[in-house]
């Protein structure tokens, strides 16, 4: 190498692995998608009964609107940590191949 033929060392640094999803920070009892379309049904199965007050309507409503929303939001999740998964063990397979060939 020619590095070593200057008679120059190489110092490398550890690299820090770095994540977007801590596992300090992720809830261990997120809803999975089939609890939030539990959800979301009961909901549409309540707002069919004609017994109704005004006020119970708007919530099931809501309650309807943010099972969607969630649910939507927890695939983008599952997909992100996934790809952060993947990128991290490439990072592991380069450091390996550039220590085996460095």
């Amino acid at each position: 190498m020619k590095l070593a033929r200057l008679g120059l060392v190489v110092v490398e640094q550890p690299q820090k692995q770095c994540s977007t999803t801590r596992e300090s920070v992720l809830p261990v009892d997120i809803m999975n998608h089939e609890e939030v379309l539990k959800i979301l049904a009961g909901a549409i199965a309540r707002l069919q009964q004609p017994d109704l007050e005004k006020r119970e309507v708007m919530q099931l409503r809501v309650l309807a609107d943010a099972a969607k929303t969630y649910d939507s939001l927890l695939e983008k999740f599952e997909r992100w940590v996934e790809v952060e998964a993947k990128i991290l063990e490439m990072e592991k397979r380069l450091n390996e191949v550039q220590k085996a060939f460095g």
